[in-house]
């Protein structure tokens, strides 16, 4: 007789535990905004939550103060087929578009504690005429070791005093 498979049953879920580091509505007339001394995070989340924007024009995310071409980001058009490269490593940053009216969205960074590349994903919802009207799903890295303790959003416009901007992390 063959013995009986015994299947061990599931431990507790595991959770992210995700706990806010910082929320702010952005400043009226700024072009920038920066989260700074992060400290220490297996993953990071940034929640745009509608800032208000005063303008059109690019909204770019760099971390740690890095301008160089370490940055890859795609995204998948929300009423569109294909996938369109946002930024492709030939950009100092994340950069969502040109001429944006608004966006909303989030972003999470894993591995943002090690010195591995760092994967990036999230969707967003972006008001734009270029590259492309809307996104919703966003995947891309950020090629550099060092782990994060930065995350600068810059506008070639500036913020409206509107909506939120939070990080999350993960210890």
């Amino acid at each position: 007789v063959m013995g009986a498979s015994v299947i061990p049953a599931a431990s507790a879920t595991a959770s992210d535990n995700w706990v806010q580091i910082s929320s702010v509505t952005p400043t009226a007339s700024a072009a920038t905004l920066t989260f700074s001394s992060i400290g220490t995070y297996k993953k990071l989340m940034l929640r745009l939550n509608n800032p208000g924007l005063s303008g059109t024009g690019t909204v770019t995310i760099t971390l740690n103060g890095d301008t160089g071409t370490k940055y890859s980001l795609y995204g998948v058009p929300f009423a569109g087929s294909g996938v369109t490269a946002l930024s492709d490593q030939s950009t100092a940053g994340f950069i969502f578009g040109t001429a944006i009216a608004s966006i909303s969205g989030s972003i999470v960074i894993e591995q943002a504690d090690t010195s591995n590349l760092k994967n990036i994903s999230g969707y967003a919802k972006v008001t734009t005429a270029s590259p492309v009207g809307q996104f919703s799903y966003l995947a891309g890295a950020y090629l550099a070791s060092a782990a994060i303790s930065s995350i600068t959003i810059t506008l070639t416009s500036t913020f409206a005093a509107t909506g939120t901007v939070a990080l999350y992390g993960v210890a």
